[in-house]
């Protein structure tokens, strides 16, 4: 499997900070965007793996960001990084943007790797079968 690229998403520069100090020794390329807009173009000009985006932003919910890169970008693992989600939100999560996965705010940085790396050992599994 080729090193896989992660593409970070939320308008709180803190939270990128946090999560380079956080895969900055994992095998991966993370990239990071400060909106849903800046996270499209970067999807459009690099192989992505994993989706991960804040769903409250200024521009564009994560929500609707997870849905357009369902669209465009089937194969991008999504996740829902979100510090509540109401029953509606969740549905519309699940059901209209495809979401694979929703890790609640605040994480903790080792369940957020395990869940990283978890993912990325699915995605690897399922390259290794093709």
């Amino acid at each position: 499997m080729s090193r896989p690229t992660l593409l970070v998403v939320d308008d709180e520069r803190n939270i990128l900070t946090a999560f380079n100090q956080v895969f900055r020794r994992e095998p991966c390329t993370l990239l990071t965007a400060g909106s849903a807009k800046e996270a499209l173009d970067l999807l459009a000009q690099h192989s992505v793996d994993v989706l991960i985006t804040d769903n409250r932003m200024p521009d564009m919910s994560g929500i609707q960001l997870l849905r357009e890169a369902r669209q465009a970008y089937p194969g991008v693992f999504r996740v829902l990084a979100t510090g509540e989600l109401n029953q509606a939100d969740f549905l519309r999560a699940t059901e209209e943007a495809g979401v694979q996965r929703i890790i609640y705010k605040p994480w903790d940085v080792d369940e957020l790797l395990a869940a990283v790396r978890e993912i990325l050992g699915q995605r690897g599994a399922r390259e290794d079968e093709a």
